[in-house]
Order: structure tokens, then sequence, then C-alpha cells
């Protein structure tokens, strides 16, 4: 029986986005932003928030977490509320994208400027880590 042709169970979630993608994007997103952390410091610039400097793993949790535990709560739902998976690619998207201001605004200086685009790389990890299989990019 080839895959075409096994029997599916109409009981199968169907979910429209695979949970190890999205945590392959997130692993991506922190390896990513741990480049950056160390492109930063490459340069001389000590990133502190709220007063005390970042330590390398604190990209790596902040990369993962967020993106793991609301992507896992994402795809527990979609079987549920399938009208989710249309738009959690770019509400999530938008939303980890906006959130690039707040380290310019808070944390500013150098700092505000390594971490603001943690935030977006973030963001784009969340979009692919959660549009539809089907989608193409053609």
């Amino acid at each position: 029986m080839t895959a075409s042709t096994a029997p599916t169970n109409s009981l199968t979630p169907k979910r429209s986005f695979g949970l190890l993608r999205l945590i392959a994007a997130a692993v991506i997103a922190a390896i990513v932003n741990l480049i950056v952390f160390f492109l930063a410091s490459a340069t001389g610039t000590t990133i502190t928030t709220f007063g005390k400097p970042m330590g390398a793993y604190e990209p790596i949790v902040a990369s993962l977490v967020p993106i793991v535990i609301v992507g896992l709560i994402v795809w527990l739902v979609l079987p549920y509320w399938r009208w989710i998976g249309g738009i959690a690619p770019v509400v999530g998207g938008i939303v980890a994208a906006l959130t690039a201001i707040a380290p310019l605004v808070i944390v500013g200086g150098a700092s505000g400027l390594w971490l603001a685009p943690m935030h977006i790389i973030a963001a784009v990890a969340w979009y692919f880590g959660t549009r539809s299989r089907r989608l193409s990019l053609k």
C-alpha cells in the first residue's frame, strides 16, 4: 500500500503546519539570533537589558520559548478552530515584528540596535514555521 492509497482516519486532526517544522524554525531563529549576539559582542557592544548585561543563553531562550509555546498552543487548537491556521503566520509575524520597536525605545543605544533585528528574525521564523504547507513560494 502506497502513501497515496493508505487509508485515512477521519478522526485524525487536520493541521496546516507541522510541529517539527515550527520547532526547526525556532531553532534556526535561536542560532541566527546567537550569531547576531556574537556580532554585537565582536563590535564591542555589550547588550544590556534592564540595566544588566545579556548572556549568550538569553537570545536562545528568548527565541525558542515564545515560538515553541505559542506555536504548540496554536497547533493544538487548529483542528477545532481551523481559521487560526490562516491568520496565525501573518498576525504572529506582525506582532513579533512590532515588538522590534521596544528595544529601540526602552533599551535604546547600541543595545537596542542589536536587539531589534533579533525580534525581526523571530518574526520571520514564526511566519515560516506556521505558514500552511499548502502554500508555495512561486
